[in-house]
C-alpha cells in the first residue's frame, strides 16, 4: 500500500494539505434536501491512473422540476451527460454539477442518465496505479443535492458525511492494478455488486488473514503490530459493543462487523473511527490509525463516528454539536465507569451555556435509563432534522419530558 506519486504533502510546521486547505478554508458546510434519489449504477470504472467513471445511473424525481444538482469532487470533470440517446446540458462549478433537463419532469418519473467523467482525486481521498483511497462518505462517485466535499469547521477541514438516502443497487466493473482490492459490496473477480447507501474502494499491497469468520487487511505500516492475537480480537469485540451500546441509546440499528481495514493516519481531520456501510455482504469498519488501539479512546471514537456520520447532524452549529457529544460522553463514561480522556472545559463556556450544560447533567443524574435513552433519542432526532437546533430547543427538551 502506498500513495499514487501525484499526492502532495505539506512539511512545514503547520502541516497542512496545501491546496485543499487553501480551497475550502473559508467553506462552511452546506447542504439543500434531495429533490431525487438514485435507484441504481451501472458502471465501469478504472482507478489505473486516477478515476474514471462511465456508465448508467437511474434516478426517481422527488418532486416536479427541469433540472437536478448532483455533489462530485471537483476535481473529476464531467465530459458529457447523455439522456435518451441526446447529449443535455450541464453546469459544472466546484463540487456541484448540475444537470438541465430537455423539458420538465414531474414527480416519481425515472429517468436514466449516461454520465462520463475523470480526473485526479483529492489529497486525502486518493486513487492511482499503487493505490486507492476511496470511501463511501467522499462524493468520488456521485452524490444526489447540492453540497460541498468538505467544509470548514472550527479551523478543521472536514470531510461532508454524504451518504444516500436509501439503498442503491450497484453493478461495477472496475480495472485497477492492486494486489488486493476490498470493498463493502460483493466481488467477483473484477465485478462489484450488492445493495449499498454507498461504496468504497480500498487497494493497493494489502496484508489479509481471518479469524472467526472476521477479515483482516492491513498493509506494511503496522508491520510490527500482532494483529492474529486473541487481544486484538478482544479489542475488536469492545468496540463492537460499546459502539451498539451508543447505537442502542440513540435507538440506531446496532452491526456487527465482517470486514476490517487498518489504514495509516493520512488525514487532516481528528482521529477517529470510521463506520462504514452495511450491505448485503456485511458490514465494513475503516480504522485510521494504531493510537486508537488505546482502550480508553473507544468510546470516545464510537461516539463521535456515530453521531457525526448524518449530514442533517454535521449541519448543525458547531456549539449545539459539542453539548450533544459532551453529554452523551459524560452519562455513558459514568454509567460505564470509564475514566474521562478529556474534560469539558467549562471555562470556555459563557455564563448561559454552563449553566445549561450543568442543568443536563443533573438531569441526567436524576433520571433512568428508560427516561435518559428517550430524551437523547429525541436530541439526536431533533439535531438530524432539517431545522437549526437552538439553545433554548435543548432547554426546553430536558425541561419538558416527565
Amino acid at each position: 500500500y502506498s500513495k499514487p506519486h501525484f499526492e502532495r504533502y505539506s512539511t512545514g510546521p503547520e502541516s497542512v494539505f496545501s491546496e485543499e486547505e487553501e480551497f475550502y478554508r473559508n467553506k462552511n458546510l452546506k447542504y439543500e434536501k434531495n429533490i431525487f434519489k438514485i435507484n441504481f449504477m451501472d458502471l465501469d470504472i478504472d482507478l489505473r491512473n486516477s478515476v474514471s467513471v462511465i456508465g448508467d445511473i437511474n434516478i426517481k424525481l422527488l418532486k416536479n422540476t427541469n433540472n437536478i444538482t448532483f455533489t462530485l469532487y471537483r476535481k473529476l470533470k464531467v465530459k458529457e451527460i447523455i439522456l435518451n440517446n441526446k447529449k443535455i446540458k450541464f453546469n459544472q462549478n466546484d463540487d456541484n454539477f448540475k444537470i438541465y433537463f430537455p423539458e420538465k419532469y414531474y414527480k416519481n418519473k425515472t429517468l436514466t442518465i449516461k454520465i462520463n467523467y475523470e480526473g485526479l482525486t483529492s489529497q486525502k481521498y486518493f486513487s492511482g496505479d499503487k493505490a486507492s483511497y476511496l470511501t463511501s462518505k467522499y462524493a468520488w462517485l456521485p452524490y444526489p443535492g447540492n453540497t460541498n466535499v468538505f467544509y470548514t469547521e472550527n479551523t478543521n477541514i472536514n470531510t461532508t458525511p454524504l451518504e444516500n438516502n436509501n439503498i442503491v443497487k450497484y453493478t461495477i466493473n472496475v480495472k485497477h492494478n492492486y494486489d488486493k482490492l476490498v470493498t463493502n459490496l460483493n466481488k467477483h473477480g473484477n465485478k462489484l455488486f450488492g445493495k449499498s447507501n454507498g461504496v468504497s474502494l480500498i487497494g493497493g499491497n494489502l496484508n489479509y488473514f481471518s479469524l472467526n469468520n472476521k477479515q483482516y487487511y492491513y498493509n506494511s505500516t503496522f508491520v510490527d503490530f500482532n494483529f492474529e492475537n486473541a487481544d486484538y480480537e478482544r479489542f475488536l469485540n469492545k468496540y463492537t459493543n460499546v459502539n451498539n451500546q451508543i447505537r442502542s441509546v440513540l435507538n440506531l440499528e446496532e452491526k456487527e462487523f465482517d470486514k476490517i481495514i487498518m489504514l495509516p493516519y493520512s488525514n487532516f481531520e481528528t482521529r477517529s473511527i470510521y463506520q462504514l456501510l452495511s450491505t448485503e455482504s456485511g458490514n465494513l469498519l475503516l480504522w485510521s490509525d494504531l493510537l486508537e488501539f488505546k482502550e480508553n479512546y473507544i468510546l470516545d471514537t464510537a461516539i463521535s463516528s456515530t453521531i457525526n456520520s448524518n449530514i442533517e447532524y454535521a449541519c448543525q452549529d458547531a456549539l449545539i454539536k459539542r453539548f450533544f457529544y459532551e453529554s452523551l460522553q459524560n452519562y455513558l463514561y459514568k454509567k460505564n465507569n470509564y475514566k474521562f480522556v478529556e474534560q469539558f472545559d467549562e471555562k470556555n463556556l459563557l455564563k448561559l451555556e454552563n449553566e445549561l450544560f450543568l442543568d443536563i447533567i443533573d438531569y441526567l443524574s436524576s433520571k433512568n435509563d428508560f427516561e435518559v435513552k428517550i430524551f437523547f433519542q429525541n436530541w439526536y432526532k431533533k439535531m438530524c432534522s432539517n431545522d437549526k437546533v437552538t439553545l433554548e430547543d435543548i432547554r426546553e427538551l430536558f425541561l419538558y419530558i416527565p
